[in-house]
């Protein structure tokens, strides 16, 4: 009666009650450039825009499975202050496997770009609730915090993944990832 969201695969590497280390397979994403007075409304207009892709706006008339998480790229606000989100924002779905070898092109008066990712070591801090900015910013800093020196990723933008439809009330899930820095040295 009731299917599974796809996902990106990953394997769990170390957890611990603050974050965990996982190990993400090669992926295909939708990406669109959003902006807009708030966060709110610029991860609103992207999220809608991909959406209006998956369902079939694209020039294959193709639709696709909704997949999870709904993937936003964030900056800091001011350079090196997690005090607020800058405005621009990347909004991401991921492609479902069936369509890798081909996905559907976007309209030309649609600014996504279909991305491949690498296989990719994160640290994902997991949350409940309807993420605000506000709770997202003190996520990402219990993240930060949790990782201390101890554990090196690339700094200057984190990424917000939200699993959930806003029609969940109960038992959702939020996830903050930085990605690991996984250079010579570090």
């Amino acid at each position: 009666m009731f299917t599974k969201t796809e996902g990106p695969k990953y394997t769990v590497i170390s957890s611990s009650k603050d974050f965990e280390e996982r190990q993400y397979e090669p992926c295909m994403w939708a990406v669109i450039d959003s902006k807009a007075d708030t966060i709110k409304e610029a991860t609103s207009a992207g999220f809608q825009k991909l959406f209006k892709y998956i369902s079939g706006t694209n020039k294959e008339g193709l639709s696709m499975s909704m997949t999870a998480p709904v993937m936003v790229y964030h900056e800091p606000g001011e350079v090196g202050s997690w005090k607020s989100f800058k405005k621009e924002i990347k909004v991401g779905f991921m492609i479902p496997d069936e369509h890798r070898e081909k996905p559907p092109s976007p309209n030309d008066d649609m600014p996504i770009t279909i991305r491949q990712t690498p296989s990719t070591r994160v640290y994902a801090r997991k949350y409940g609730g309807f993420s605000k900015e506000e709770v997202a910013l003190a996520e990402v800093a219990k993240l930060g915090e949790a990782l201390g020196t101890e554990h090196k990723y690339k700094t200057g933008f984190c990424y917000f993944c939200g699993y959930d439809s806003p029609m969940k009330v109960i038992g959702r899930r939020n996830e903050i990832w930085f990605i690991k820095d996984t250079t010579e040295g570090s």
